[in-house]
């Protein structure tokens, strides 16, 4: 189909600064809020320096009151820029293009509150252009195709490993984490969203704050799942319309399929080795699950075959459902077949067991161009690239992605903080994991889990904290020094 050529034009776009404002939302006479707000319409991610020294990614956008107002949900409290607190907690914000920050405090796998706070601080916004294009399928709340393509481009969209984002009742703007569809029903899944409210003119949380998951689909219907956060509680399961208009990112390709035993159907995995070692994002896609498709959080490498860890998909009862007693489902696929499933109870501690399968698995690598800004060992001394490129990419919105020296392991990062000529960068997307016991190429999440939170920087420096899965329970503190690549896109 002809849409699919654009992907060599859209693919090699920069981040651009859509908007910037004081801490009074005072812009300069040359920034148009309005070039911000086409854009997250558009369905483009949007990136935000908050202040001169933090960057972050916006979960989820809310255009109300003649201000855009944005999610970030990604920061674990620090005792310095390069250090966790011992006693650590969740750091979830709000930020308006008024200017307007407000952020509530949650100990990590507890509901205990650590107090809140609102503040006033100058912001850059960022967009994503690639993008910036027309709907690609559209329904309004009856399930009618309204606009863009029909739903069979949308699953060929999606067979070909391509992201989603929605723009739901124009208004509401978020990430798909993961996409599946069954006959000819697509659904995609929101697991990053805190329940809140418009108090004057500022989004803040609700007083007893909770998760918010969605699944939409391409008939109509919003399924949302509420739990109250740091414990198992349901705040509501329900199911209504909504519309959502699907905005595509195609810049996906196919780099390797195996079938269960992991032999090869397509590709070379010395290829998506190679293209995760330059920085590249991976997506994973199970055909014989409704084509359930999702981005991998994190990569190993062990004998030349590769593991991603995927950690945001919520148990459900139907393609188009959520179950009522939610537990989380984490995946380890890896490319020898082996497909191994971790539940956890959202917001406890509770194991709901484990599943070992063997599938036909597709790994898609996105295009874009990544960059290695900078290589240092683990005393920081500069192997390659530099700092002042490395600055210079994040300063202009620049996502960023690390690649230890040794070549075993890669992941996103959360957010940025440039403490002078350095910089230290949160990963927060880790449950911990350990060899395949008579498997060297395999690896599987530990039992009594737990998450293990990353702070690396530029000076060769890592800190750790790790935290059980769903309770305030600490599983050890401690640091070490490691050689690190970072790219940047």
């Amino acid at each position: 189909m002809f849409f699919f050529s654009l992907l060599d034009r859209t693919c090699k776009s920069k981040w651009f600064k859509a908007y910037e404002h004081d801490e009074n939302g005072k812009s300069p006479g040359d920034a148009l809020r309005c070039d911000l707000m086409a854009s997250a319409i558009m369905g483009a991610r949007i990136r935000l320096m908050i202040g001169e020294n933090y960057i972050t990614e916006a979960d989820s956008l809310l255009d109300k009151g003649n201000d855009l107002h944005a999610q970030l949900l990604h920061h674990v409290s620090k005792a310095s820029w390069n250090t966790f607190e011992e006693d650590a907690y969740w750091s979830w914000s709000t930020m308006n293009t008024a200017g307007h920050r407000f952020v509530t405090y949650y100990n990590v796998g507890s509901s205990l509150s650590r107090g809140n706070s609102s503040t006033k601080v100058a912001v850059k916004w960022f967009a994503n252009p690639d993008k910036l294009q027309d709907a690609f399928y559209s329904n309004d709340q009856k399930g009618n195709n309204v606009d863009g393509f029909g739903v069979e481009d949308l699953k060929d969209a999606i067979k070909r490993g391509h992201d989603f984002r929605c723009v739901s009742n124009k208004e509401d703007f978020f990430s798909f984490q993961n996409l599946q569809f069954k006959d000819d029903v697509v659904a995609g899944q929101n697991v990053r969203c805190l329940g809140a409210i418009i108090r004057g003119t500022k989004l803040v949380f609700k007083d007893t704050p909770y998760w918010r998951y969605k699944i939409l689909t391409s008939n109509g219907t919003r399924d949302t799942s509420k739990w109250t956060v740091g414990t198992h509680r349901s705040r509501g399961h329900k199911t209504d319309t909504a519309s959502c208009e699907w905005f595509r990112d195609p810049c996906w390709k196919l780099i390797f399929s195996h079938d269960g035993t992991g032999k090869s159907l397509s590709g070379l995995r010395e290829e998506l080795m190679s293209a995760i070692l330059s920085g590249s994002r991976v997506r994973i896609q199970l055909p014989s699950g409704d084509y359930f498709t999702t981005e991998a959080d994190n990569l190993s490498i062990r004998n030349g075959h590769v593991t991603a860890q995927t950690l945001k998909y919520i148990s459900k009862s139907s393609v188009e459902k959520f179950q009522d007693n939610a537990y989380w489902v984490w995946l380890m696929v890896s490319t020898t077949g082996t497909v191994k499933a971790t539940r956890y109870n959202v917001g406890s501690h509770k194991h709901r067991g484990d599943s070992t399968e063997h599938q036909q698995v597709r790994w898609y690598i996105d295009t874009r161009s990544w960059t290695l800004a900078l290589s240092h060992d683990q005393d920081g001394n500069v192997m390659s690239g530099s700092k002042d490129q490395l600055l210079e990419a994040v300063r202009t919105g620049a996502e960023v992605r690390c690649v230890h020296n040794d070549g075993k392991y890669a992941f996103s990062t959360q957010n940025l903080e440039i403490h002078g000529k350095d910089i230290a960068a949160q990963s927060l997307n880790q449950v911990s994991m350990r060899p395949v016991k008579g498997n060297p190429n395999e690896i599987e999440i530990e039992p009594n889990a737990y998450w293990q939170f990353t702070i690396v920087d530029t000076t060769g420096r890592r800190d750790i904290s790790r935290w059980n899965v769903g309770e305030h329970v600490p599983r050890g503190h401690t640091n070490d020094r490691l050689g690190m690549q970072w790219f940047v896109s």
